[in-house]
């Protein structure tokens, strides 16, 4: 027994140290994308993105694609297929899909997976933070949609902090007439000034909001409204690593399955990827 216990300790040591000297693949083995869909307009970019917008830490969004086209590179690296991904390029893909809390469009471009099932030895996975389809066999090959997108990050707090109402799925910006203004003018002339929680807002404003404004500096006056704009400055900062943990875990969870397809509809099916105490965010002041 204790032979085979320093035979183990042994093993995983070695793998351990393996997978620290790993090499990742080169940058450019994967294709990019990034959609970004804010204003009027939408704008797709093959080109990439720049050093100084990747190392400026309040671009969580850049920092977000510079970090998952690395873990990517790594966990094909660790499989042997660097060379393979890279003779086959056309086939994969990294999709960054960069979405505002509301837009002036009616409608926005979303991006899907190929319907193709996965190989055996593959996986294929979508939620509202990463969908991904990886192939082994017969031809190596990896598509990813990555989210960027503020109201999901509130919607999944608004469901860790106890909200009943939360759609399922991928959160929606706001669009076209609808204004995160005239909610706040709502809730700042409401609950706000009668200083108590008032049970008829969460009827009139979407969960993911009232979760913002009821965690943002509150002032009895219109301008909640900036208020709530600090606080979404804040919840960038304190949701941005959680965020990346999470589609870590879920490019990890396709990796190191076999055949599976799995589908995650909440931040509560994630249980099993991420502490929820450690995503969940407690305060914005």
């Amino acid at each position: 027994m204790l032979r085979l216990l320093f035979f183990m300790t042994s093993v995983i040591a070695t793998s351990a140290s393996i997978a620290g000297d790993i090499t990742p693949c080169s940058a450019d083995t994967v294709s990019f994308q990034v959609i970004s869909q804010t204003g009027k307009s939408r704008v797709i970019t093959t080109s990439g993105f720049g050093s100084k917008q990747a190392s400026d830490p309040n671009s969580y969004r850049y920092a977000l694609m510079a970090s998952v086209r690395e873990r990517v590179a790594v966990r094909l690296a660790e499989k042997n297929l660097c060379q393979d991904i890279a003779k086959n390029k056309e086939r994969s893909l990294i999709q960054f899909v960069d979405w505002p809390f509301s837009t002036l469009q009616k409608k926005l471009t979303v991006p899907a997976l190929p319907p193709d099932t996965p190989s055996s030895g593959g996986c294929r996975i979508t939620s509202p933070w990463l969908d991904v389809a990886f192939e082994r066999k017969p031809v190596p090959q990896i598509r990813a949609i990555v989210f960027w997108n503020e109201r999901q990050l509130w919607a999944d707090q608004a469901i860790l902090d106890g909200a009943k109402n939360v759609p399922s799925g991928v959160m929606m910006p706001l669009m076209g007439d609808e204004s995160i203004d005239r909610y706040a003018t709502d809730y700042a002339e409401s609950e706000i000034a009668s200083g108590r929680r008032v049970a008829s807002v969460e009827e009139r404003i979407p969960p993911d909001l009232l979760w913002l404004f009821r965690h943002s500096p509150q002032q009895v006056t219109m301008e909640f409204f900036l208020g709530s704009l600090d606080g979404m400055k804040k919840a960038k900062e304190k949701g941005a690593e959680g965020h990346k943990r999470l589609v870590f875990a879920l490019i990890d969870r396709c990796f190191d399955s076999n055949g599976e397809t799995l589908h995650y509809d909440s931040i509560l099916d994630a249980k099993d990827l991420v502490p929820l105490e450690e995503y969940k965010i407690d305060t914005l002041i």
